[in-house]
């Protein structure tokens, strides 16, 4: 049986990526968000070519967002915020995952401009860079510094109704549902449904 579906967030793991997620190519959603991983986001990453959701939010990484995660092209939502990531923020976000529709990136220790090729990205909904040391030209497609200022992004993921069936193996009756939320101006605003999975 291929695993799909890997959600360990919310708890108080630690320590580095194993070497071992490599076998899991067939994933498509994966939640480590808010634990304490630290080291490097390991290049492995990018043979996840049916990765959908790829949460690593409050965490301690280091080092720079992986080039291999380019090849994981049909990425919806790429949570990376607050995870002490620094470098540069890759032209190839805007070239290679065009299929995002959220891209969480905030507070981390950039350095440089906001590529104008996030201006590419067809099916964008939010994009969230607040708080990550970015200087230089805004690109032309963010016209209003204030829509980089989305703060108090929360995500929630649910998936239910799993049962065992036979020979160990399970049938899913439900759906994972990714939900976004930010304040804007003042006011709150909601999103849910981004990349539900039924199965």
């Amino acid at each position: 049986m291929s695993l799909v579906f890997l959600d360990l967030s919310d708890n108080q793991l630690f320590g580095e990526l194993l070497d071992c997620m490599m076998h899991w190519s067939s994933l498509q959603i994966l939640n480590l968000a808010n634990n304490r991983f630290f080291g490097r986001i390991p290049n492995f990453v990018g043979i996840l070519s049916w990765i959908e959701t790829f949460d690593l939010q409050n965490n301690s990484f280091s080092g720079e967002i992986p080039s291999s995660l380019k090849n994981c092209s049909g990425l919806q939502f790429l949570g990376l915020s607050n995870t002490s990531l620094s470098g540069i923020i890759p032209n190839w976000i805007g070239e290679s995952l065009i299929s995002l529709n959220f891209l969480h990136l905030k507070s981390n220790h950039f350095v440089g401009g906001i590529p104008w090729e996030l201006c590419q990205l067809p099916n964008i909904l939010l994009l969230d860079l607040f708080d990550s040391n970015l200087s230089g030209h805004r690109p032309w497609c963010i016209c209003n510094p204030t829509t980089l200022a989305r703060k108090a992004i929360s995500a929630k993921h649910h998936f239910f109704n799993c049962s065992l069936v036979s020979n160990g193996y399970y049938d899913y009756e439900g759906s994972y549902v990714d939900e976004a939320s930010f304040i804007w101006r003042g006011k709150e605003y909601h999103y849910e449904n981004l990349t539900s999975k039924d199965h």
